[in-house]
């Protein structure tokens, strides 16, 4: 398996956003190790 790490650009904050809510939505019904809360932490404006 070949995994690319690169920096997101302006054309992936949709995606960014989308990867927060659904790990938020994960991270409210699991361990929540890092204490992200959704709506609090990460936010798009944080990717932006």
């Amino acid at each position: 398996m070949n995994i690319l790490i690169r920096a997101a650009t302006g054309n992936d904050i949709d995606e960014v956003e989308r990867l927060y809510n659904d790990l938020n939505d994960y991270l409210a019904v699991h361990e929540n190790g890092p204490r992200w809360k959704k709506g609090v932490y990460p936010l798009r404006e944080h990717a932006e």
